[in-house]
């Protein structure tokens, strides 16, 4: 094997060691996969309605990667498991320090409507949104 071989199979290592992998698990009944880059909302506390869970999508930080700490970047990382499991909604879920680390991804049954948009809210609206021990007081992030 030649070293520039060599040097390429390492830079793919150490490159793959630098982002968080993610792995899916069906927990429900199989769905059809839906299109690559499928519309789906993010939730950060179960939705009402009707919907069922298919399945669940967990991060794996590895060497010096940091998990997602913004909703809407943790969203562009779960597109290609929830469509290809066939989702119309993932449940996000923040640990104690505000990282992104798991997804149960839900299919919604084909009796409920799609709910209809609010006005966009700043800040948060969770308590699981704010970093820490800090909790969601009227959208800001405040220590108790």
């Amino acid at each position: 094997m030649n070293r520039s071989a060599i040097k390429l199979a390492m830079c793919c290592v150490l490159l793959s060691a630098c982002a968080p992998s993610m792995s899916y698990t069906r927990t429900g009944p199989t769905q059809p996969p839906r299109t690559v880059g499928c519309a789906f909302d993010v939730f950060t506390a179960s939705p009402t309605g009707n919907y069922f869970e298919i399945g669940t999508v967990d991060v794996m930080a590895s060497g010096y990667s940091v998990p997602a700490t913004q909703l809407a970047v943790f969203k562009d990382k779960l597109s290609p498991y929830v469509c290809h499991m066939g989702g119309d909604a993932a449940v996000a879920s923040a640990n104690g320090l505000g990282y992104y680390m798991k997804a149960t991804v839900l299919k919604r049954s084909p009796t409920t409507s799609r709910p209809a948009a609010g006005p966009a809210v700043p800040g948060c609206q969770f308590d699981t949104q704010c970093k820490g021990d800090r909790i969601c007081v009227k959208g800001e992030c405040i220590s108790p």
